[in-house]
């Protein structure tokens, strides 16, 4: 059965119940960890790859083993599959190149970056990115953790960590679900893809 935004309210209940993914978005819940979690060495091939959207999301480690501080993901998307601009109000999100190239918006300043470009994308500041090569490959970290919960509620285990493709348009996840609990994690949707944006600008 498909997740749908009726279904958010009792999702985002059921994992603040837990101490889970969301613990680091939440002051005042406890984490599986303590204060400052355990030492934690994972090797890549015990990394969580999954498909969401069409993109390859290799999480390297979450919140609930960094008692909730930092979540890091490696991402290889594909063009045209960028997220709206929006913002977070509960965590800090940064961005590194490793392959390809994107042009990113952080409030008022934009810049096009290739492999090695570092974006630092502070809460309460509107971000968005637009791929500029047909495939990208990124790290995206998250401080604190709690942001991988809609990441991992929407998408599927991708165990052969295949190259990403867009997917068909009855494969896509019920995307007003996926803004409900977005925003039910503290992120606010200000406007359009950068694409779109850029492609005003640029008229």
């Amino acid at each position: 059965m498909a997740f749908t935004r009726r279904d958010v309210p009792l999702a985002i209940a059921g994992l603040a119940a837990a101490g889970g993914l969301i613990a680091g978005a939440r002051p005042g819940l406890a984490t599986q960890a303590g204060s400052f979690g355990v030492p934690v060495i994972i090797p890549a091939d015990e990394s969580d790859p999954r498909r969401y959207v069409g993109h390859l999301f290799d999480w390297k480690v979450v919140g609930s083993s960094t008692g909730a501080h930092f979540a890091l993901v490696e991402v290889t998307g594909w063009k045209g599959g960028e997220p709206p601009m929006h913002y977070h109000t509960r965590e800090e999100e940064f961005f590194y190149v490793l392959d390809g190239e994107a042009t990113f918006r952080v409030g008022d300043l934009t810049r096009r970056v290739g492999p090695g470009g570092f974006v630092w994308g502070p809460r309460l500041i509107p971000h968005g990115f637009v791929f500029e090569s047909d495939i990208v490959r990124l790290l995206i970290g998250f401080l604190p953790a709690g942001q991988e919960a809609t990441f991992q509620t929407f998408s599927s285990p991708a165990p052969d960590r295949a190259p990403p493709a867009p997917p068909a348009f009855e494969e896509m996840p019920d995307m007003a679900a996926v803004q409900a609990f977005d925003e039910a994690l503290g992120v606010v949707y200000v406007g359009p893809p950068l694409a779109e944006i850029l492609a005003t600008e640029r008229a």
